[in-house]
């Protein structure tokens, strides 16, 4: 985990990102976000320097269709505007996402496309104004609306490296869309596990990771009979996004599926739970434990390349390439009597973790055999 000050090359990344095309002038939406549940609209404006004929789409986050607002309208040369109720092409209202517009003008022989969104932004850092304990707010600020990554966990500095090393505890805020300004996150202080108040513990951090979103994206907010997930795990047809991704850098240019960290459950093997301490109780000299990931993205998220940490109080104790394996065994030699935790971090190349603590103690015979 690593706290870096947000880069103007964001800012300047923006400016960039807002270009339009020469025969497609002056794009705008008339707000940022919208409830469709209760009957919001959002407006897209443009201008076109010649007469011809425009086809408007709307665009999930991964590239595909979900409304098609006009199909080769003809028009005039200048001002024209296209009302979007926020749902797809069924008539139902689309899932709390983020969604972008293309643009394809024609006229004769020639055509234009206004496509923000058919590149890869820059991920950039931010760092958390404040934690509020007693209203359990997470506040920070965005300069542009963005797809944010929030981490909790605790961190010190790699006498090596000098960056801040340690392991993820809590996923805060997956992968999702904020406008920009001043952002209060709710969050309980728990970890993944909701038996550990992060904030309690010694070298307590957070993580803000964004990327922006594309010029003139629309966040829809209000849906509660069904998620974006559940429309990815359902949807037909294919990503419009042309741009190359080869390396997968961290998040980067991923579609959902790929980018979203799933669950991990923790199941110890060689230990017994005490509902009266509410701990595991080991007897070993190690802790073995059963991995499983769950949810949307558990498939997805298993096939590709990985690596599986695992730490003891906050300290890297030991490292596997993830591949097909399912169990761990952490190390407690030396371990002195008391309550301790065992994180495990399963880390995709591609940047999501899934992560999950256990809180054990020694029984006699283990203090015993750590002497």
């Amino acid at each position: 985990m690593r706290r870096v000050a947000l880069s103007l090359f964001a800012l300047f990344g923006i400016a960039a990102a807002t270009h339009v095309p020469r025969d497609i002038r002056m794009v705008a939406v008339d707000r940022s976000s919208m409830n469709p549940t209760a009957g919001d609209t959002v407006t897209l404006r443009a201008s076109f320097a010649r007469p011809g004929r425009a086809t408007i789409l709307i665009l999930d986050r991964d590239g595909y269709v979900v409304r098609k607002l006009a199909d080769q309208q003809s028009v005039r040369g200048g001002p024209a505007s296209y009302m979007w109720d926020g749902r797809d092409n069924t008539g139902s209202v689309v899932a709390d996402e983020a969604y972008s517009f293309k643009i394809n003008w024609t006229n004769g022989h020639e055509s234009d496309s206004y496509f923000p969104a058919n590149r890869v932004e820059p991920m950039t850092s931010v760092t958390a104004k404040y934690y509020d304990r007693h209203g359990g707010t997470l506040s920070y600020e965005l300069a542009v609306p963005s797809r944010v990554h929030v981490q909790a966990g605790t961190a010190t500095p790699n006498a090596r490296t000098k960056e801040m090393d340690g392991p993820v505890m809590k996923t805060i805020v997956n992968r999702e869309p904020r406008g920009a300004g001043s952002i209060a996150e709710h969050w309980n202080g728990r970890d993944e596990s909701g038996a550990i108040f992060i904030p309690d513990l010694p070298d307590f951090v957070t993580a803000i990771a964004t990327t922006p979103l594309p010029a003139n994206s629309v966040i829809t907010f209000g849906n509660r009979k069904r998620t974006f997930l559940d429309v990815v795990l359902s949807r037909s047809g294919a990503s419009l996004f042309a741009f190359p991704v080869s390396t997968h850098e961290h998040h980067a240019g991923l579609q959902t599926l790929d980018d979203v960290s799933p669950s991990l459950r923790l199941t110890p093997k060689n230990a017994h739970w005490s509902a009266s301490e509410r701990v595991w109780r080991v007897s070993d000299d190690r802790i073995d434990l059963d991995l499983a990931i769950v949810g949307a993205s558990a498939k997805v998220f298993r096939a590709q390349p990985g690596v599986i940490y695992t730490f003891l109080n906050g300290k890297l104790v030991g490292t596997t390439e993830s591949g097909s394996k399912l169990s761990v065994a952490v190390p407690l030699r030396n371990l002195r009597p008391g309550v301790h935790l065992v994180t495990v971090n399963w880390r995709s190349a591609y940047g999501a973790v899934a992560a999950n603590t256990v809180k054990i103690t020694a029984a006699p015979a283990a203090a015993e055999a750590s002497r």
